[in-house]
């Protein structure tokens, strides 16, 4: 009997951005292996940023992020490059990403 089917797997590396469609991925204790690593930190409020932010941060879900080589079970996280909805691309590893998102967003955050 057949319960279900996995028709696509998606991977979502900085919560509420976009994310990647996958072949596979690894799971461990929480999870798909590098699934909301990430996420922007409102400085006013310490917050997570979240879908429910749409209001402070409008073009929040236009956004997207992919890692830049496949997580591996046991090693750091990659970094992942990111895709802003201007076109703009960065990654979470340069010196500037905290600076361009809050240029972009018009709000002071962190990654």
């Amino acid at each position: 009997m057949e319960v279900g089917r996995v028709e696509s797997i998606w991977r979502f590396p900085v919560k509420s951005f976009g994310g990647e469609l996958l072949q596979e991925v690894p799971v461990c204790k929480q999870g798909m292996l590098g699934d909301r690593a990430y996420a922007l930190i409102d400085q006013q409020t310490g917050n997570v940023v979240s879908a429910k932010s749409v209001q402070r941060f409008p073009d929040l879900l236009r956004c997207q992020a992919v890692y830049v080589t496949p997580p591996q079970l046991g090693q750091s996280l990659p970094p992942v490059q990111i895709t802003l909805a201007n076109g703009t691309t960065l990654r979470s590893d340069e010196t500037n990403v905290d600076s361009t998102l809050s240029a972009f967003f018009r709000r002071e955050v962190t990654l």
